[in-house]
Order: C-alpha cells, then structure tokens, then sequence
C-alpha cells in the first residue's frame, strides 16, 4: 500500500508533488475520490474501476481528493485499499481546493504528453479551464444511474 500525500493549506505543492516519483512520462490520469472513484456512501465505482483496470499500464494513475477533514482522509484511505489495484496508486488529499495547482505543478515536474483530471465538482473542472494548458484537462464526471 502506498502512503498518501497530505497537503496541509501552507505546504509547498511543488515539493509535495515530487513524492510522486514518476519514472516516465506516461500521461497522467487523476480521479476525485468522494463521489468520482467512490460513489456517495463510499462503494467503489465500477465505472471508474474498470477505466484504471484497462488503463493502468498506459498511464500514471493518481487519487486525488479535497478533504479538509483528517477523519475523511483516513476514511477514504481505508476505502480505496478495498481494492487490490488501488492500493499501488498514489493518493493525495488537499486541505484546500486547489486541484488545478496539484494538476500544473504535475505537468512542471514531470512532462507527461497530457494530463486528465476526472472530477464531480464543476468548480474543479472551471479552475482547470482556467489553467489555458492544453495539456491539462479536465472532465466533468456524473454516474450515470
């Protein structure tokens, strides 16, 4: 299991975001975790399980997660090790909305050919927009019911 990546709202990202250690410039997925990966009540989303089954070893993968309460984080954790194949990604939770910072310090460090960020929230999806990297997108997850 890896250790998740805490960033507290004074740490530097950039030096947070080298934890990663990427060793290639695979493109880079990242999934929300609370209401993307996991649905609402913290089960597992199939549909989001089986894009990491089929893409896992084209891509870098990554968790990442706004969650300003450490409860939450350790909560979340434990959910994710449910599953044998998300317990080797890299995970990290934010203690502020700053998705978009996480996302372009990523393409900083490691140059991957594009990034793609899998997010419920629309104010996520907006600040990515805001970023004007083509190389760094985001899309607005909603489970179909």
């Amino acid at each position: 299991m890896v250790k998740p990546i805490i960033i507290e709202k004074k740490d530097n990202i950039k030096e947070k975001i080298s934890l990663l250690n990427f060793k290639d410039q695979k493109p880079v997925l990242v999934f929300d975790i609370h209401k993307t990966t996991l649905d609402k009540e913290g089960n597992v989303n199939s549909d989001i399980y089986s894009m990491i089954k089929e893409k896992k070893e084209d891509y870098n993968i990554v968790f990442l997660s706004f969650d300003g309460q450490e409860k939450r984080i350790i909560e979340n954790d434990k959910l994710l090790n449910k599953k044998v194949i998300y317990r080797k990604i890299p995970r990290i939770f934010m203690k502020k909305r700053e998705k978009h910072k996480v996302l372009e310090e990523i393409y900083k460090l490691y140059k991957p050919k594009k990034i793609m960020l899998y997010d419920d929230n629309k104010k996520n999806i907006k600040d990515v927009v805001s970023l004007n990297n083509k190389n760094i997108k985001a899309f607005h997850y909603k489970k179909l019911l």
